[in-house]
């Protein structure tokens, strides 16, 4: 078990690195969609 966790220390920048662009990608998605329904809500009132 000391050699897994040891492994898995050492590739703890390259999951931190995941977990970062993981999460960039998900807010970008969020920020997207609510842009999106903002953009179609004032088209709908300027109609």
């Amino acid at each position: 078990s000391e050699l897994f966790v040891s492994d898995f220390l050492s590739d703890y920048p390259l999951l931190r690195r995941g977990g970062l662009i993981f999460a960039a990608v998900f807010f970008c998605l969020g920020i997207a969609i609510i842009f999106s329904k903002k953009l179609s809500c004032w088209r709908g009132h300027a109609k």
